[in-house]
C-alpha cells in the first residue's frame, strides 16, 4: 500500500459509496505510482462487495478517467488485468517571464493525465512480486547467512539425492542445524552417508539400498556405528570336556 496515493485519493478523488470503497481496496495494493494487479475476487473481497457489481464499478471509473486499466492474457488464459489509479496534478505557477505560462491554481483547469508505465508480467499476483519486496540489503544479509553453509549444503544434497536448486531452503535449513556440531564436516557427511558408508553399514534403511533423508541424516549424526562379532573364547575346565565328547560323538556307558 502507497501512503501518498491513499492521501491523494482522500483529498482528491470525487467517489463516494461503493466508488470510493473499490479505489480504496485499488489503493490497498498500489504501489506509490498507483499501480496493481489484483484479482477481481481479491477486490470484491476486500471491499465486501459482489463480483459481478465490482466489475460494473471498474468500468465506470475507467469511463470516468478515473483509473486505467490495461488487460493481460498468458496464451489463451486470462491473467490479472494492472490497474492505473490516474493522480491528476494541478499545473504550477509561470517562474519565467513571457513563458506563456498563467498561474491555473483554483481555476480547476488541470494538466494532462501521465499514466506510469505497467510494471513487467509476473506470475505472482498484486503486491507479492519479490523484485519489490525483497530488498538489496535483505539479499546481502542472507548471502552472508548462506556463505558459509554453503559447503555443508551441497553435501547434504548430494547423500540425499535431493536436487539442490529444487530444494535449496530446506537444504540450507538442515544445513544451519547440522553445522551447530563442529565435528559436521562435508568430507565427513559424505564419508559417513555416501555410497558405502556407515549409513548403510550400520542402519536398516541403508542395507536396504535406501539414501539417506536430510532429518535422517541430523537424527543419527555421530551415532552410526558398525557392530563387530568378537570371537568367542576357548571354552575351560568342565566346559572344554563337554565340548570335546560332544565332538568325538563319545558315550557315557
Amino acid at each position: 500500500m502507497s501512503l501518498s496515493v491513499m492521501k491523494w485519493v482522500w483529498e482528491n478523488s470525487s467517489t463516494k459509496g461503493s466508488e470510493r470503497l473499490v479505489i480504496l481496496a485499488l489503493v490497498d495494493f498500489a504501489d506509490d505510482e498507483g499501480v496493481c494487479w489484483p484479482s477481481i475476487a481479491t477486490v470484491a473481497k476486500k471491499a465486501n462487495l459482489d463480483g459481478r457489481y465490482v466489475k460494473r464499478i471498474l468500468k465506470k471509473l475507467v469511463s470516468d478517467g478515473i483509473i486505467k486499466v490495461d488487460h493481460r492474457k498468458n496464451g489463451i488464459h486470462n491473467r490479472s488485468n494492472i490497474f492505473t489509479i490516474v493522480m491528476k496534478c494541478m499545473s504550477l505557477p509561470s517562474e519565467t517571464p513571457g513563458s506563456g505560462l498563467e498561474d491555473t491554481r483554483g481555476s480547476g483547469q488541470e494538466t494532462p493525465r501521465v499514466v506510469a508505465p505497467a510494471p513487467p508480467e509476473s506470475p505472482i499476483n498484486n503486491q507479492l512480486d519479490p523484485s519489490r519486496i525483497l530488498k538489496p540489503a535483505y539479499k546481502k544479509r542472507r548471502s552472508a547467512v548462506e556463505a558459509p553453509l554453503f559447503p555443508i549444503a551441497v553435501a547434504l544434497s548430494e547423500v540425499s539425492g535431493l536436487s539442490f536448486e529444487a530444494n535449496k531452503a530446506k537444504i540450507f535449513r538442515e544445513a544451519k542445524e547440522l553445522s551447530r556440531d563442529p565435528t559436521a564436516t562435508p568430507d565427513k557427511i559424505r564419508q559417513d552417508y555416501g555410497p558405502g558408508g556407515l549409513w548403510y553399514q550400520a542402519d536398516w534403511r541403508g542395507q536396504r539400498g535406501q539414501a539417506p533423508a536430510l532429518t535422517q541424516v541430523r537424527s543419527t549424526w555421530g551415532t552410526l556405528k558398525v557392530n563387530v562379532t568378537k570371537p568367542k573364547s576357548e571354552p575351560k575346565g568342565f566346559a572344554a570336556i563337554r565340548d570335546y565328547i560332544r565332538q568325538e560323538g563319545i558315550k557315557n556307558d
